[in-house]
């Protein structure tokens, strides 16, 4: 019995599949962390975007924006809309905030665009505090013309 023992002990013959089934779990959930954590900010940057262009967009009226050069909120969340999609989010209609004519950073008279996104992963199941999904809120603000 203590032959069979030592030769067991002397065996490498797995080893290497034995360290690999170690350490493959935590690379995977960190480089899908990676990825995901990438997904995140480049969706934040991107809301970020299109709240600036809207605000810009409603405040000084441009066709996307306005019917004959006044302003059209209809029209404005369309184009919202339309440029999130471009990035590839999906926006609700309860997500989209326009407000002509308030404060921005302590000043008046502004234009105010704000949006809100719930971002979710396909790995949900792998990273756990993301299973409720991460809100994203992005302002902007221009002055009106």
């Amino acid at each position: 019995m203590r032959r069979l023992l030592a030769r067991f002990r002397a065996d490498r013959a797995g080893a290497t599949a034995l360290e690999f089934a170690l350490v493959a779990g935590p690379f995977i959930l960190l480089l899908l962390g990676s990825l995901e954590f990438g997904r995140v900010l480049w969706s934040q940057h991107s809301l970020q975007q299109v709240a600036t262009a809207a605000a810009r967009c409603a405040a000084i009226p441009q066709p996307s924006c306005a019917v004959k050069g006044v302003f059209d909120p209809a029209l404005t969340r369309t184009m919202i809309d339309g440029l999130a999609r471009d990035y590839g989010l999906q926006l609700q209609a309860q997500d989209i905030a326009v407000a002509r004519g308030t404060t921005c950073g302590g000043l008046s008279g502004f234009t105010q665009v704000a949006l809100t996104y719930r971002f979710q992963t396909p790995v949900q199941p792998l990273i756990a505090f993301m299973s409720e999904g991460i809100t994203l809120h992005a302002e902007g603000c221009y002055p009106t013309g």
